[in-house]
């Protein structure tokens, strides 16, 4: 049975990366070969020479929406209010949030605009608030008023929120409805997306609307029912067609990021055949050892909080693909090459 404290490992606070490289793809790069059991040290924008040729990456082309507010309550004074708008609308002109204090049910909060949010229910730490916008309008409203909501463990980023708004989001980035960012895609730029395209390792994108389980703590509970917390997911027919083709032909696939990873692999649970179709839905896939990877050859990511399903993930790949060494093993290599982590 797998323990969630067996994934625990001890990091050093200057190790936390709070900030990000000068240039995107400038970040250093750790490639554990698990054929050769063999580790090379580089820099990203050379993670062509470690892919296979030809490759296709699989990207989430999410984008980081401001949802961190803080509103005015009726009696003047201010609330912060996380709005889960990964979720969509939870009814008709309702979003759910999590809130920095305490409120009631049937308080009314205000935007700095005159927009309001009513507290219709709450449920455990969750509540729902009623908007008196259209959902589209909610989230312009939030890119207007809002601030980015980076990881809890990024403090006091030196980053204003301008410029937050640009690093903490990937290049490729298109589609509103995330609180957090595909943090393996931020190491791309578009000019070394151009250069492995001309290498023949092109990509393709899905969508994966990032939510708060991303930092979420799990429990024993999760990995006893095996599921997740649940994220809404996209896969087009562009997208299908070139996924499928790739598998058919047996080009390696590559996802970029556990995002991109558990897209994928919930998509290929939903066939028998040899494709992957187009689809939409809501995933709570969990993803831990022992896990039998139908689509995923290689694996592009970050280094991850400690006891995080993220790097159960990347654990249940290594012992998928019989690696030598365990997913702590290669972190206490990175901590003693004092490599940068998380986002």
């Amino acid at each position: 049975m797998v323990r969630i404290e067996d994934y625990f490992y001890q990091l050093p606070d200057e190790l936390v990366a709070r900030e990000p490289s000068t240039e995107r793809d400038g970040a250093r790069l750790f490639v554990y070969d698990t054929k050769t059991d063999t580790i090379t040290h580089d820099i990203f924008k050379n993670i062509s020479a470690h892919l296979p040729h030809p490759a296709l990456l699989v990207m989430n082309n999410t984008q980081v929406v401001p949802a961190r507010t803080w509103l005015t309550k009726e009696t003047g004074g201010k609330i912060e209010v996380l709005f889960l708008v990964n979720e969509g609308e939870a009814a008709p002109g309702v979003v759910k949030g999590v809130v920095d204090r305490r409120i009631s049910v049937g308080s009314t909060l205000k935007f700095a605009d005159g927009a309001s949010v009513t507290v219709i229910r709450q449920e455990e730490q969750f509540f729902y608030f009623h908007i008196d916008r259209t959902f589209d309008e909610f989230i312009l409203l939030l890119f207007k008023e809002g601030v980015t909501p980076i990881p809890p463990y990024i403090k006091q980023s030196p980053l204003n929120e301008k410029s937050l708004r640009e690093q903490y989001q990937s290049v490729l980035a298109q589609y509103p409805a995330s609180i957090a960012a595909p943090t393996a895609s931020l190491h791309f730029s578009k000019n070394l997306l151009h250069t492995l395209e001309q290498e023949h390792i092109p990509h393709t994108e899905v969508t994966l609307h990032v939510g708060a389980g991303t930092f979420a703590p799990i429990s024993q509970d999760n990995i006893t029912q095996k599921k997740l917390f649940t994220e809404t997911y996209y896969i087009n027919k562009k997208s299908a067609e070139t996924i499928t083709t790739a598998r058919v032909s047996g080009v390696p696939i590559i996802p970029i990021g556990t995002t991109a990873m558990r897209t994928l692999e919930s998509a290929a649970r939903l066939t028998t055949q040899n494709t992957i179709e187009t689809t939409s839905g809501k995933t709570d896939i969990f993803i831990y050892p022992p896990f039998q990877f139908h689509v995923t050859t290689h694996f592009v990511t970050n280094f991850h909080v400690p006891c995080s399903s993220l790097m159960m993930l990347v654990d249940a790949f290594l012992k998928h693909k019989k690696a030598q060494r365990d997913v702590l093993a290669l972190y206490q290599i990175a901590i003693e090459e004092r490599y940068r982590f998380y986002s």
